[in-house]
């Protein structure tokens, strides 16, 4: 492991690799430097250590000297984030995954991100990308005035509360 990882892997993250390595096995090798040290893959370490792997693939970078290995690991993080997302052919694989039966967390998105996809708010995705994490709640009220007074609340104490109807 390198000492000055950049990246945070947060619970929720290593969550998902770990139950992506499960599904379709350790695919993404680990670049390493010639000292053997990760320049790129610390959260699919993590995972494998999770899962009690002892030995991961990777790639061997001992070509490169130390300023490109530095240079590598940042650019290897950054240019993921640069990317954009086509938010059309996004929603067209889940729904094929979701019609075949397929598990959707285990394509890195949730349900709750496929579900706002399918109603069309696909723009709040990216809104959702840039939080590190975001929690789900099932709230049981009395009846409607309840519910009205909670949602007041919430608006009033939170940025951005969303609220689903639950249908029954």
């Amino acid at each position: 492991m390198y000492e000055k990882n950049n990246k945070k892997h947060p619970e929720k993250q290593l969550v998902k690799i770990v139950a992506s390595i499960k599904e379709y096995g350790f695919k993404n090798p680990v670049l390493i430097d010639k000292n053997n040290v990760i320049i790129s893959g610390h959260g699919r370490t993590l995972a494998a250590k999770r899962l009690g792997m002892e030995e991961v693939p990777c790639i061997d970078c001992s070509d490169l000297n130390a300023k490109q290995v530095k240079a590598l690991r940042l650019m290897d993080n950054k240019s993921a984030e640069l990317a954009e997302w086509d938010f059309d052919n996004i929603k067209a694989e889940l729904e094929e995954l979701k019609l075949e039966e397929f598990d959707i967390d285990l394509t890195g998105f949730d349900s709750i991100e496929f579900n706002e996809m399918i109603d069309g708010n696909s723009n709040d995705i990216e809104e959702i990308e840039n939080v590190n994490m975001y929690y789900n709640f099932i709230i049981k009220c009395e009846g409607i005035s309840e519910l009205n007074k909670l949602k007041e609340i919430l608006k009033v104490s939170a940025e951005k509360v969303k609220f689903k109807d639950l249908k029954l």
